[in-house]
């Protein structure tokens, strides 16, 4: 019986904040390695979850494409309709792959999205664009956040 009341109640207060948000990410890539004919990306944005026993969750499908060196664009859509407890907004994460680096390896990118959407505004539409070229790791990125 505790153990019940105690599962009833993490799961009462995991899943507290809820409202349907609608995200557009509009993104820009861009390799400067021009002698090659084209590169590859898998690209997916996550929202990020502090709560251990949470993953982080997918706003967006993936995208697997190829492009060709230079700007590249593409747009991403996607929702969420509830985050954790205390939580003031939607944190979104790129989770990029890539062979845009010297000798064609592939590079895994973490880009620690900001500002937070804000719970209930209407559409959070990031503009996002980065220099790919040799980038690895985990970094932070400010983005350009309007409500629609």
């Amino acid at each position: 019986m505790y153990g019940t009341t105690v599962f009833l109640l993490l799961t009462t207060v995991i899943i507290v904040v809820s409202s349907d948000d609608k995200f557009i990410f509009n993104v820009s890539f861009t390799c400067g390695y021009h002698q090659r004919e084209s590169y590859s990306y898998n690209v997916q944005i996550f929202e990020r979850d502090h709560w251990p026993l949470n993953g982080n969750d997918a706003i967006t499908s993936q995208k697997i494409g190829k492009a060709h060196p230079g700007l590249s664009r593409f747009t991403m859509e996607g929702w969420q309709r509830s985050d954790e407890q205390f939580s003031k907004g939607y944190e979104p994460i790129i989770r990029l792959y890539h062979d845009c680096t010297e000798y064609k390896r592939e590079a895994e990118v973490t880009l620690n999205i900001t500002p937070s959407c804000e719970f209930g505004k209407g559409v959070c539409h990031y503009n996002i664009s980065k220099d790919i070229k040799d980038l690895a790791g985990e970094f932070p990125y400010k983005a350009t956040l309007t409500y629609e």
